[in-house]
């Protein structure tokens, strides 16, 4: 541990992923012990939907920010672990709500819940999972940030109707995709590095910043997680590609290709996404690839990610602000 802290310390070098939580190792494994005390149920099918959706993978990146932002702001560590329990497994019941609203049958290159379980299942385990929440909550004893938490949730949830609303809508501009991720995704890596500023009773100044930092963050993940869906093979993103296009979801490359398309391919487009055909996913694909919409959407992420690392020049450098820059270079390097 310490040969991580030194070394990162000196050179500031871009730390791997596996770097990154070896430094925070004993704070992962704390949360990790407080998701798996919360998930007991009496109710056998709850624990089960439970256990194999936090054991079927994931990054946890959220959890990832809220600890090193609670490092960086010097908190006690017990709050941001906590913290960062309640985030993942608010995050954790978004995605089985997120499958069943989707039809999806796979979720990180396994079956969903939904696909093994059922749909109402499904929705009654990620109820279950934020009135675990609640419990969870009231245990950090902050009115202010229940008062976030509970914000960051109905923004999740405006965000996914926002989303819903906007289906089946070829003329949908970038403005409006950015403020539908802004909600439904950014919200929660926000909240994961602001709320232990908050904990900290940090200035504003520190406050805005890993705001910023997390919201730039969240945007640049969902932005390229949108183009994946167009660019890999499903055994590489762990869904079904053409989803987004079967749901009829108008997202950042298809916004960018319709605006460089002729105009017999911009039709095409407007009927892929008008009866939300997924057969039609190889013509997308190619309209994609002979515009200039995949360096567009890969430009879009790393401005917003430069944006993010510029709003952590107010901290001094230490091995966990070096952690945070990391973890947000490593979002945008997870495109095809």
């Amino acid at each position: 541990m310490q040969n991580i802290l030194t070394q990162t310390h000196l050179h500031f070098s871009t730390m791997q992923f596996s770097e990154i939580q070896a430094l925070i190792q004993t704070d992962l494994l704390a949360s990790d012990a407080l998701i798996r005390k919360h998930l007991q149920s009496d109710v056998d099918i709850i624990q089960q939907i439970g256990e194999y959706v936090f054991q079927s993978g994931g990054k946890r990146l959220r959890l990832m920010l809220t600890i090193l932002s609670g490092k960086i702001c010097d908190l006690d560590p017990a709050k941001p672990q906590l913290l960062g329990a309640i985030i993942e497994m608010i995050h954790t019941a978004t995605l089985l709500h997120d499958d069943v609203i989707d039809e999806s049958k796979m979720r990180r290159g396994q079956p969903s819940a939904n696909s093994i379980y059922g749909n109402a299942a499904s929705v009654l385990s990620g109820d279950f999972l934020y009135s675990r929440t609640f419990e969870m909550m009231v245990k950090l004893n902050n009115l202010k940030v229940l008062d976030e938490l509970a914000r960051t949730s109905n923004k999740i949830a405006e965000g996914e109707m926002m989303q819903l609303q906007n289906c089946h809508r070829p003329d949908l501009d970038q403005a409006e995709y950015l403020e539908v991720i802004g909600s439904k995704t950014a919200a929660l890596f926000e909240a994961a590095t602001k709320i232990p500023a908050m904990m900290a009773e940090r200035s504003e100044a520190e406050y805005q910043a890993l705001k910023q930092f997390g919201h730039d963050m969240g945007v640049a993940f969902q932005v390229l997680d949108d183009l994946i869906d167009y660019t890999s093979a499903a055994t590489e993103m762990g869904k079904n590609p053409g989803d987004d296009l079967s749901e009829g979801k108008m997202t950042l490359p298809l916004i960018y290709a319709r605006q460089a398309a002729t105009e017999a391919d911009q039709k095409i487009i407007d009927e892929a996404i008008l009866n939300a055909d997924a057969s039609m996913l190889p013509e997308i694909i190619r309209i994609i690839q002979a515009t200039d919409a995949i360096p567009r959407v890969h430009l879009c992420a790393e401005n917003l990610i430069k944006k993010a690392k510029a709003a952590l020049a107010i901290f001094p450098q230490s091995a966990y602000v070096n952690a945070l820059n990391s973890l947000a270079d490593l979002a945008i390097e997870r495109s095809a």
